[in-house]
């Protein structure tokens, strides 16, 4: 007969399996959500294709009228398509948002000209609708350049609510892949014609960057909303608890199964998500707790960087 010890140690050893498991499942999904992306929109011929005029204007004219206002943000080697299930869901008659995916390109270049482009963009997109309330969603770095518009362009009240999915804010070693980007892209700036990539955003997401410390040294504009969605499988945030936002007043939400592009495709996300998006924020998560019974595995509280963080740990399917 086994002891509760032994027990208890093939059960730890299942859990590491399982959990490594995981991991490389998690890595071949995203590695086909990558290439699919990449292949939709980051390298910039389904747009010309599908639109061939500029996206802002031809977005706009399908805007109804809607009150809230939806801006969304890829990440790092991806394009506007990464959003388009979320952009249908958003527009949906439940929801009846107008979403607009941002458009910074090449996604490779300084988040801070990046952010600069995009707060133009919001500037020029709220002057033409009727908005009431502004969300921002950002995948990956999608929400580092959210903030650095919020944190550092005087874009207090420009938005009410944020959440990032699989954001590295306090940085990942993965962006070490940024040298190979940027071996790639800089020998084709230098043809004529083409456009020259300003830095390298790969760079800047590294933890301890330049770009990072000042970012998170800069509090959170007052008055906005902020929730993280990350998951502890996702091999291109990495520590994947350096995509908790470290500060007191954002939220942090855990989802264990879910990996870094399956947070804008994951409907659990989604519901997660709009949740955050469409509630008051202590009445959405005390149901969130409630209603996902079984998965919730537990609430947190603790201290970081001299910060306390809450976090809700989902047990994802």
């Amino acid at each position: 007969m086994k002891t509760f010890r032994q027990v208890e140690r093939h059960r730890h050893i299942e859990d590491n399996v399982l959990t490594n498991l995981r991991m490389a499942v998690s890595a071949f999904g995203e590695a086909y959500y990558f290439t699919k992306n990449f292949i939709d929109h980051a390298v910039g011929f389904s747009e010309q294709m599908v639109l061939g005029k500029e996206y802002l204007p031809e977005r706009l004219k399908e805007y109804r009228g809607q009150k809230t206002v939806a801006f969304l943000y890829h990440g790092y080697l991806q394009g506007r398509s990464a959003f388009a299930k979320m952009e249908r869901i958003l527009q949906s008659r439940l929801f009846d948002i107008f979403a607009v995916s941002g458009g910074y390109q090449p996604f490779c270049q300084d988040l801070r000209v990046s952010a600069e482009y995009e707060r133009e963009a919001v500037d020029y997109v709220l002057s033409e609708v009727d908005a009431e309330q502004v969300f921002m969603i950002g995948h990956s770095q999608g929400g580092l350049i959210i903030r650095h518009m919020l944190q550092k362009l005087d874009g207090a009240g420009l938005a009410d609510k944020v959440v990032t999915l699989s954001t590295p804010h306090q940085g990942t070693w993965a962006a070490l892949g940024g040298a190979v980007t940027r071996a790639v892209t800089f020998p084709f700036s230098l043809l004529p014609g083409t456009r020259s990539v300003v830095g390298e955003s790969g760079f800047q997401m590294l933890p301890g960057s330049r770009f990072l410390r000042e970012l998170n040294d800069e509090p959170l504009p007052a008055g906005v909303d902020f929730t993280s969605i990350f998951s502890y499988i996702d091999p291109l945030v990495w520590p994947p608890s350096y995509a908790i936002c470290p500060y007191p007043e954002a939220y942090n939400i855990l989802m264990k199964k879910v990996g870094h592009f399956q947070t804008i495709y994951d409907i659990q996300a989604y519901e997660v998500m709009l949740r955050a998006l469409l509630l008051p924020r202590r009445e959405g998560f005390k149901n969130l707790v409630r209603e996902f019974a079984g998965k919730v595995i537990e609430e947190k509280r603790y201290l970081r960087n001299d910060a306390v963080i809450d976090e809700v740990v989902i047990c994802s399917d």
